[in-house]
């Protein structure tokens, strides 16, 4: 058999390494077939094939060297990008856990200002009437009482409509407890309106420890996983759906799943165009090699 157009080989060096020694044995095997009348073509033609390889190997030398040119920048870029990804990342998550502090802080006050806003109580008491009143039989306004918490205030007219009737005009008024004029300003009275405060707040408290017990306990129906809110009723669900913030919330992640989108597609890119070109070098330096193979060879 034949093994390119340098010499020919025999079934038994296709398995032998590839040597000084076996290259003149089939020089030699080549010289005892043609005959020393065809070894001087066969050399100007080899030397002709060896420029020719010679060139086409500085060729690619060349070109190895321009895509090497070209994946220098590429190379520094990429890091570049990387480093700025990871600091993206960095802050990313820190921003996540500072929004979540926020949010947690935001909560806990804004549970503060519904207790407060829970615990503040109004009391009223009618004071007695003035020795004035008493004297002209007559009141600067008339008081009354529909139950513990609530009173009636008319203007105390004695204006009439033209049918007859007083034309008295009434306003209703709704307190958290109402003390007639005849209680007293005494500590009985100030130990009544404290412990009406102190019995209160307890239930408020209970009630507020029930609540938390229970939403602990059972989870919610309804739970919006953006912004962390949970309820078990469909309408405030919906309501919660329609608000500005909520809103907002939304927005702000479609943007941010958007870049990160966008921030992977670009990886992608840059790693498909780098594979291609590490694919490009890997076969110039693989031709490169057979060159310089067949160059050895044929200098040896």
């Amino acid at each position: 058999m034949e093994c390119g157009p340098y010499w020919p080989i025999t079934s038994h060096d296709v398995h032998e390494p590839i040597t000084s020694q076996r290259v003149d044995r089939a020089c030699k095997r080549n010289l005892g077939e043609r005959g020393p009348k065809d070894s001087e073509p066969r050399a100007q033609k080899t030397r002709t094939r060896q420029t020719r390889v010679r060139a086409e190997l500085e060729k690619k030398n060349k070109e190895i060297q321009e895509l090497q040119n070209k994946l220098k920048p590429a190379d520094l870029e990429w890091e570049k990008f990387k480093n700025e990804n990871k600091i993206l990342k960095n802050t990313c998550r820190e921003l996540e856990t500072l929004n979540y502090k926020i949010s947690s802080n935001l909560k806990t006050a804004h549970n503060k200002i519904i207790v407060l806003k829970g615990n503040i109580r109004v009391f009223c008491r009618v004071c007695p009437r003035t020795p004035k009143e008493i004297e002209q039989m007559k009141a600067l306004c008339s008081i009354n009482f529909i139950d513990k918490c609530t009173i009636e205030v008319g203007n105390g007219s004695d204006a009439v409509n033209c049918n007859g009737n007083l034309r008295a005009e009434t306003k209703k008024f709704s307190f958290d407890k109402v003390f007639a004029s005849k209680a007293s300003q005494d500590m009985e009275a100030a130990y009544q309106v404290y412990f009406n405060m102190e019995m209160q707040e307890e239930d408020a408290v209970k009630e507020e420890d029930a609540v938390q017990s229970t939403s602990e306990k059972t989870p919610k129906k309804y739970l919006c996983e953006v912004c962390n809110f949970g309820t078990d009723y469909n309408s405030n669900f919906h309501r919660h759906e329609r608000s500005p913030s909520h809103k907002k919330k939304v927005e702000q992640y479609k943007m941010k799943t958007t870049i990160e989108i966008s921030t992977t597609q670009k990886q992608k890119k840059n790693l498909t165009k780098r594979l291609k070109e590490s694919e490009e070098l890997c076969t110039v330096n693989k031709f490169k090699d057979k060159c310089k193979t067949q160059e050895v060879l044929i200098s040896e």
